[in-house]
């Protein structure tokens, strides 16, 4: 047998990093206060989920998720 046949993978992937979680969200809602989506001459700054229109029902379902923001690209395509 080879000696690399030995090896494991690690029990953690960097993807699993909580802190990159956090920075991720941190991110997402810094992108959304600091930019804007221009439609029909318009600038919109979307402030939650339920401003775009979406039932309350789906809006508890994100909150739910821990998905309070929403990103500039969900914006473009619920408007």
């Amino acid at each position: 047998m080879d000696d690399d046949d030995d090896e494991q993978l690690p029990e953690k992937s960097s993807c699993d990093n909580s802190d990159n979680d956090d920075e991720s969200e941190e991110l997402e809602i810094n992108l959304l206060l600091s930019s804007s989506a221009i439609k029909d001459g318009n600038i919109l700054k979307a402030i939650t989920f339920a401003e775009l229109g979406l039932s309350k029902w789906l809006c508890d379902q994100l909150r739910h998720l821990a998905i309070n923001t929403p990103t500039p690209v969900q914006v473009r395509i619920i408007l």
